[in-house]
């Protein structure tokens, strides 16, 4: 039931960086939306920063999962189990942050710098 979808994803793997995905029909596609503020410095944020503020938490700063789904007769339970299923679970989410990148497979492709770069 799932038309279109889009937003922003967190990889374990890239810690840095923010995926964007968009998905039309059958058509989906990602790519790097550049990075999270929580990997830039500071200095190099904007003057006004109330948008980063509001999504803000940490220990992760904007580091996060925001995808909206746009669709009809959406089986809503199904689709947060498959959502859920890829999020890390509480014990991998507690270990170090650095193993995630080494610990898990990562089966997209090299990104390149994309949108917000």
């Amino acid at each position: 039931g799932v038309i279109r979808s889009k937003g922003i994803f967190w990889l374990a793997t890239r810690l840095k960086y923010a995926g964007f995905w968009s998905q039309a029909g059958a058509i989906g596609k990602h790519q790097c939306a550049g990075h999270f503020w929580a990997a830039v410095p500071k200095t190099q944020w904007p003057d006004d920063a109330r948008s980063i503020d509001a999504v803000w938490q940490e220990p992760n700063g904007d580091c996060r999962q925001e995808i909206v789904l746009i669709g009809t007769n959406m089986d809503r339970n199904h689709l947060t189990q498959m959502f859920d299923a890829a999020l890390l679970t509480p014990e991998e989410y507690n270990s170090s942050p650095t193993d995630w990148e080494r610990k898990f497979p990562d089966p997209f492709p090299k990104w390149e710098m994309g949108l917000m770069a």
